[in-house]
């Protein structure tokens, strides 16, 4: 496979779409309710530890993925192992974000289309930018977050006079426990899938490049995803949007200037579908990677298609219905990813800073 390398300013685009490319629709930390802001405060500050924490790892192996990383520090068999792990848990975030994809396209606008018709298309588009490369996906980032950044304050700026301050006081009502609440879901979704990064972020131009584009992409990803959540609760109250699918989505649909600024949540929604094509290129690319680094595969591009159509499969029965996925993700989901985003993360956090300390005693 050829080395592909790609500047800072794509890495951080790429880090803040990702992060942030699904806010458009969706409120991550209402389990804090009128003080969601807070939680999403500290999600973002422990989130920024956590980057660290991977640039820390990547930068003592510069230009290796992290399932080269695991092999060397664990050895092929129980590296194997971590790199299944990384890959399972990949896969499973694809699949979920093909279902919120499908899920949203078919209640908000064509309810009658079939599965497969919506799904198939966006899939393959998704398989052929990442045989394409991680270079293609950085230099498409780059551009579109211009555009991103501009339409999510556009957004926010027309929704002031729709705001209603009450809906987030009194501060502290309920107490810190919603906010405690609020903040490990918001940490574990989305922040805390920074660790999925070095699956496919590796090659930087230099060894601090990770420190910068993980640091500088989290902190500005969290600005976004304040501004957003805040202004939904903001607009429609906590009860509201804790009780529709998409919260952010149904708040940009009350913007109406002077009668003739309105349906700006198709803008919302062609966000939140290119936010969805990069997470799931991103994490199809992870799994790929992982899969031909298990079987010893010099070149992923060939597994991408069956990869592709094995997600689109699981995504048919990994749920029995919207109530039972609902309920997963509220009460399972948080505990289930702290596994894989905490404890992957330190195991492979603590081989490399005994390596570090090895290294350092040699040279004293």
């Amino acid at each position: 496979m050829k080395k592909e390398v790609i500047s800072d300013k794509q890495g951080i685009s790429i880090v803040i779409l990702y992060m942030s490319g699904t806010s458009t629709i969706v409120v991550f930390g209402l389990l804090a309710e009128m003080d969601i802001w807070i939680a999403n405060i500290l999600a973002v500050s422990f989130a920024i530890i956590m980057g660290l924490i991977i640039g820390r790892i990547q930068s003592s192996f510069h230009g290796e993925d992290i399932f080269d990383i695991s092999i060397k520090c664990y050895g092929r068999f129980l590296g194997g192992i971590v790199i299944i792990l990384f890959a399972w848990f990949a896969f499973h975030e694809a699949t979920l974000v093909v279902i919120n994809m499908q899920t949203f396209i078919i209640e908000t606008s064509i309810s009658e289309t079939p599965y497969y018709a919506l799904t198939i298309p966006f899939i393959f588009i998704c398989a052929w930018a990442i045989k394409e490369g991680i270079e293609l996906i950085g230099r498409w980032s780059s551009l579109f977050i211009i555009i991103f950044i501009f339409s999510v304050i556009s957004i926010v700026v027309l929704l002031i006079p729709e705001m209603n301050p009450s809906n987030i006081q009194p501060i502290l009502y309920n107490g810190m426990k919603p906010v405690l609440r609020g903040t490990f879901a918001a940490f574990t979704f989305p922040f805390g899938e920074i660790m999925m990064f070095p699956m496919f972020l590796y090659d930087f131009k230099t060894n601090k490049s990770s420190y910068k584009i993980y640091t500088l992409g989290l902190l500005l990803s969290g600005v976004i995803i304040i501004m957003t959540s805040l202004t939904t609760v903001l607009v429609l109250g906590v009860d509201v949007a804790t009780g529709v699918y998409f919260p952010t989505y149904h708040a940009v649909k009350q913007i109406s200037v002077l009668e003739t600024l309105q349906r700006m949540e198709v803008i919302a929604a062609l966000i939140f579908l290119f936010g969805a094509f990069l997470k799931i290129s991103l994490l199809l690319l992870g799994v790929c990677k992982g899969i031909s680094k298990i079987f010893n595969i010099k070149d992923y591009c060939f597994i991408v298609i069956p990869i592709a159509l094995l997600m689109i499969n699981f995504s048919q029965f990994a749920f029995t219905g919207r109530v039972v996925m609902t309920h997963w993700i509220y009460e399972i989901y948080p505990i289930y990813t702290f596994v894989f985003e905490i404890i992957l993360t330190l195991i492979i956090l603590i081989p490399v800073e005994i390596k570090r300390r090895r290294m350092r005693g040699r040279t004293t």
